[in-house]
């Protein structure tokens, strides 16, 4: 009532109204009154950072981003927690690429942080916008920073797609010596390493291709890889008969 006979709107009013329909547990009406707040303050940054978390709680994701993305675009948002959920959010509604030049633009700028896990999200961001050139570089920045074995798994993975085969090698090393890769990861790796190692084996190069084969020896150690790894030992071991029988 005070709000409605008011010659002026009060925040103060507005604000007091706001807790006690948290209180009351009550989203909608809540809604409804942030909706009015942002309308009458825009400026405030607070209040649509509430709203964008209320349609959160509502299950209104889009709705929850629109909010998020009409503050940002008003100059409103500088904390970096804020920046990365919008760029989430862009991935969210299928627009990773803005998602991704949103972030590398923050991080430049320095209200996003440099981090493992930022560059990681930056690295899938622009992965998922089939910008794998983009990717790589970020990638590779997040593996060497991190203490475990993951990201440079993944690394070289994106590397022997690439047929970047000696980067590829190089990564999965580093992701095995660095370890905390699950089994099924680590069996994966010994494979993806023995077959970087086999690709840049050169005919008559027999040195390369065994130390291909002993990567591939060490996921023949593994149930999951077990086979995959027998038939390229076996393939090695008769190119290796064939070279020796020309010679």
């Amino acid at each position: 009532q005070a709000i409605e006979v008011a010659d002026e709107p009060e925040q103060r009013y507005y604000e007091l109204l706001n807790a006690i329909y948290v209180e009351l547990d009550d989203p909608e009406a809540r809604a409804r009154l942030l909706e009015n707040m942002v309308e009458i303050w825009p400026g405030k940054l607070s209040y649509w950072r509430q709203l964008s978390a209320l349609y959160m709680q509502m299950d209104e994701q889009f709705k929850a981003f629109a909010a998020l993305e009409t503050a940002y675009l008003n100059d409103l948002i500088e904390r970096g927690s804020d920046i990365i959920n919008l760029a989430q959010y862009y991935s969210t509604f299928e627009n990773p690429h803005r998602g991704a030049a949103l972030l590398e633009k923050e991080m430049e700028a320095g209200r996003v942080e440099r981090n493992v896990d930022n560059l990681e999200l930056l690295s899938q961001l622009w992965s998922q916008a089939r910008e794998h050139a983009r990717a790589i570089p970020v990638l590779r920045e997040a593996a060497r920073m991190s203490d475990e074995g993951e990201l440079s798994f993944r690394l070289g993975q994106a590397l022997l797609a690439d047929e970047k085969y000696a980067d590829a090698e190089q990564a999965l090393e580093a992701a095995l010596e660095k370890g905390g890769l699950e089994d099924g990861q680590t069996a994966e790796a010994w494979i993806l390493l023995g077959t970087a190692r086999f690709n840049q084996a050169e005919p008559g190069e027999r040195e390369q291709r065994n130390e291909a084969d002993e990567a591939f020896a060490q996921a023949e150690q593994y149930p999951r890889t077990r086979r995959q790894a027998s038939d390229w030992r076996n393939y090695i071991d008769a190119i290796n008969r064939t070279e020796r029988r020309q010679a």
